[in-house]
């Protein structure tokens, strides 16, 4: 019961020990959604510079460096503003757009019906695998639910149906377009030759500029990228920000009709296709998720006790009072010997408050005269640490007779 009262406070129940095991976990989940995102990319350096400055920060604020905490606490401030929205505005754009098609259905399409985007699918993997077959490099973008208008303003339009045959001979290295990318909009072949954004992630050293090209697409829109390495004839799917290698024919197929058809009667295909693929692409060399998971925990506690501490209460304790008395005089009734200060402010530093610590507090009364004397206890006399505030003293003033110490008389000589 004493650890649950350091962590969350002196009024706490075990009602509040569960909600709080409840908010710990809620966020060390979404922390840890948020680390499998940034994973690999540019924000996981970014992240661990700011990491560095809160650290130095609350360093700061514990040894009472005024002006370092100042500077280090509105850095901070306006880090989250430029550094988060600004520098991770792709990271935030896919997060978001990841919510969205989850909270959205996919079975009605931006362009044709289920058995014409079958038909775009079908043309799409048989140009692929005949594609990789002759090792001729190709990157085919299939629109989603992220319109890809602007991008097909980049390149060559057209207006054509999706054809096996007209893929590949879009592809063939003697022409004229064939290093850029076609757009496949619902059914219809509707641009060639476009150019895709880069992907500023880390990615294998083997892979070339149509991966990057894929990953870059992937990251910021709703759309799947189909790639076929003419150096290696590997195809891949750049799906969501990840790319998923080594596909023949068969899951190829499947990871495509499972992300733009989705069956009621079995359920969601998108899910198993991705699920088969996750699985054929596991192998021994994959790093295990377990530090993302204990480091998503421990940044989720890290938050709830610097949350929870910032929280602010009152107490109030008994503080010694010791009163200066001119010499030779002495109270005619007795003083009191301590005083009840009340104070508030957060947690963190009321739960490690020695009470002790707070006094003894000093009342001079070394001018006062004889007779009745008047004396009171400033808040500014309590011994308080910084961030904490004394509310009230009680009593905080009172009066006090004071009378000359009787001296002995010597002893008359009989």
């Amino acid at each position: 019961m004493r650890f649950l009262i350091y962590l969350l406070g002196p009024d706490a129940t075990l009602a509040d020990a569960l909600l709080a095991a409840v908010d710990v976990a809620v966020v060390a989940y979404l922390c840890y959604r948020v680390l499998l995102l940034i994973q690999g990319t540019r924000a996981v350096a970014i992240l661990s510079g700011l990491l560095l400055v809160g650290v130095a920060y609350l360093g700061a604020e514990w040894a009472g460096l005024l002006t370092l905490s100042w500077i280090l606490g509105h850095f901070l401030s306006y880090s989250f503003i430029f550094g988060v929205i600004v520098l991770f505005l792709p990271d935030i754009r896919r997060a978001l757009a990841e919510l969205g098609r989850s909270s959205r259905s996919l079975t009605a399409f931006v362009h044709g019906g289920r058995d014409a985007r079958l038909e775009a699918v079908d043309a799409v993997v048989r140009a692929a695998v005949d594609l990789a077959r002759r090792r001729v490099g190709a990157l085919m973008v299939l629109e989603r639910t992220a319109t890809l208008t602007d991008l097909a303003d980049s390149g060559l339009r057209l207006d054509a149906a999706v054809t096996p045959e007209l893929l590949v001979c879009l592809f063939q290295p003697s022409g004229p377009i064939h290093d850029g990318a076609v757009i496949v909009q619902g059914n219809r072949l509707t641009a060639a030759g476009c150019l895709l954004p880069l992907t500023t992630a880390a990615a294998a050293a083997e892979l070339g500029t149509r991966h990057r090209a894929a990953l870059g697409l992937a990251e910021e829109v709703d759309a799947a990228v189909v790639v076929v390495s003419e150096e290696r004839g590997e195809i891949s799917v750049a799906l969501d920000g990840v790319l998923h290698r080594h596909l023949d024919e068969s899951r190829l197929r499947s990871l495509l009709s499972g992300v733009f058809v989705i069956s009621r009667a079995r359920g969601s295909r998108l899910v198993e296709a991705r699920r088969a693929v996750a699985t054929a692409e596991r192998g021994p060399h994959v790093a295990s998720r377990l530090p993302l998971q204990l480091l998503a925990l421990a940044v989720s506690l890290s938050l709830f006790l610097l949350v929870r501490g910032e929280r602010r209460i009152a107490l109030s304790y008994p503080v010694t009072c010791e009163l200066q008395l001119p010499s030779g005089f002495t109270p005619a009734a007795p003083l009191p010997a301590e005083v009840t200060v009340s104070l508030s402010g957060p947690w963190s530093r009321l739960r490690s408050l020695d009470p002790a610590s707070l006094g003894p507090i000093r009342v001079d009364l070394s001018r006062a005269r004889a007779g009745p004397a008047s004396w009171s206890v400033r808040p500014d006399a309590v011994h308080v640490p910084r961030g904490v505030r004394v509310d009230s003293v009680f009593p905080a003033q009172g009066t006090v007779d004071l009378r000359p110490v009787a001296s002995e008389s010597p002893a008359e000589p009989r």
